[in-house]
């Protein structure tokens, strides 16, 4: 096997998001890093005009026969989609975005081709960039309005997802069409994944423009717009002389007879654009507005603007990062989109798709217990580590801290975070309070009892005993601060 491939290692498909967490024991409750179409599959829908059992019916009769390789019924269907203003002989099948990308990728790349990635995107182009020996070059969406012919010179393929499968942004269309002309100089593919356009804007779409260009390659996924990724059906649509090239060089074969069937019956533009579609965009209307509301109530959440039915998330301001805020929430049954392991984004971003209004209010409401729970296990943490120091003693008033003074002046600061919270007791002065993003929270601005220099110091005493913590904060609770209530 060739050490490139020996060396990638294991990854299925990184959105599925699976590096983000230990381990994932169930599918999870809520599910926010898709990017499939939160209204669910057009079959579920009663007022869609479609049934799946009508749409297979005439597939079981053909499970003895080989597909048609030519898919002329699939590819006069997609020309019908976009109202006949291409081709049949401009479409290429496939058995998904991610075979498409891999025919391309076969196609026109060699070892040691340079191939331009607009980032930020997913890992998909870089997984093969990595298969074919590519040497790969980033350029930031921002930057893509001041690419000059000189930017790309020698590079064979350049990858780009409008709106951005990250960010949400749409690029301008009259910067995309000068992007075009620009790889019809250096002789550079540009291939525009445009798998969630119709959630953002469907006339910034460069399909139009695919009859007579040889260097441009569009992609659509049914996979996303409908939400069947377990259909597996997407094409690409270019000019009919480069269409002739990849329908050759294609896996034979790649879509099945039910996959054809279900993908020819969504392709009936009258029956959905009255309904399945314009009620998609009406639910992302209603629910996008919520989602950014309350995720930018959470202290120090800023949801960056976007274009499609998704946001990214900056959380660069927070206590948690990106890995240990996905991984938190998984164990509570919710998934979101850790961008940790995209170029250039850290531990900083998340991305959250739309989903319905309760969704949203359950996701935040995890969000905020998260956050409390993650500052309270460090706290914890660097509290047993300071534990066992012979010179950790009570500090006194932390003014180098960002949040000094937490209650009141003069307190004592050594525990930052207390180590009984929460105690759910009110004679403390604490007590329960709504939470900005949802829920109620223990509020501890009434209670002063850690921060009082002499109580700090008994409870550094008491706590040095050696025994499991979980103990040493039952006795020390009734030794040191029950007395003083």
């Amino acid at each position: 096997m060739k050490k490139r491939i020996m060396d990638l290692g294991y990854n299925s498909f990184e959105d599925l998001n699976l590096n983000s967490a230990k381990s994932i024991r169930v599918e999870p409750e809520l599910d926010f890093s898709l990017l499939i179409n939160p209204l669910g599959n057009p079959f579920d829908q009663p007022d869609s005009g479609l049934d799946f059992s009508k749409a297979t019916k005439n597939a079981s009769q053909r499970l003895t026969q080989y597909p048609d390789n030519r898919y002329s019924e699939f590819r006069d269907s997609v020309a019908s989609f976009f109202e006949n203003t291409i081709l049949p002989e401009q479409v290429v099948p496939g058995n998904g975005s991610c075979e498409l990308v891999k025919l391309v990728f076969e196609c026109t790349v060699n070892e040691g081709d340079k191939v331009v990635i607009v980032q930020p995107a997913t890992k998909l182009f870089e997984k093969y960039c990595n298969i074919h020996g590519a040497e790969t070059m980033h350029i930031m969406e921002d930057e893509i309005q001041d690419i000059d012919p000189s930017d790309i010179q020698d590079a064979k393929v350049m990858f780009l997802s409008n709106p951005s499968d990250v960010s949400g942004k749409l690029v301008e269309e009259n910067v995309l069409k000068k992007l075009s002309e620009i790889c019809i100089q250096t002789n550079t593919l540009l291939f525009v994944n445009e798998s969630c356009i119709d959630f953002a804007d469907e006339s910034a779409s460069l399909i139009s423009i695919t009859r007579s260009n040889n260097n441009l390659f569009v992609l659509r996924s049914l996979d996303t717009m409908f939400a069947i990724p377990g259909i597996r059906v997407g094409f690409g649509v270019t000019s009919p002389e480069m269409a002739v090239k990849l329908n050759s060089a294609r896996l034979s074969w790649n879509l099945g007879v039910v996959s054809e069937k279900v993908a020819i019956s969504l392709m009936r533009r009258d029956d959905l654009s009255k309904n399945y579609l314009a009620k998609t965009r009406k639910y992302i209307s209603e629910n996008q507005e919520y989602l950014v509301d309350r995720l930018s109530k959470i202290r120090k959440f800023r949801v960056l603007p976007g274009d499609s039915h998704y946001v990214l998330v900056d959380i660069s301001a927070s206590s948690i990062g990106s890995t240990e805020l996905t991984h938190r929430l998984l164990d509570a049954g919710i998934k979101v989109k850790d961008c940790s392991n995209l170029y250039s984004m850290g531990q900083d971003f998340i991305r959250v798709s739309v989903r319905s209004k309760e969704a949203t209010d359950n996701l935040v409401r995890e969000i905020g217990i998260a956050v409390v729970d993650s500052a309270r296990d460090k706290a914890m943490e660097k509290l047993e580590t300071s534990l066992l120091s012979p010179e950790f003693s009570a500090i006194g008033p932390n003014k180098t801290c960002p949040y000094y003074p937490c209650h009141f002046q003069g307190q004592d600061c050594t525990f930052c975070f207390c180590p009984f919270y929460p105690c759910g007791n009110e004679r403390t002065g604490g007590k329960w309070v709504e939470r900005s993003s949802g829920g109620k929270v223990w509020s501890c601005e009434g209670c002063n009892i850690v921060h009082l220099p002499d109580v700090a110091k008994k409870l550094v005493c008491e706590l040095r005993v050696d025994s499991p913590m979980e103990e040493k904060l039952k006795k020390t609770w009734k030794k040191v601060v029950e007395p003083l209530l």
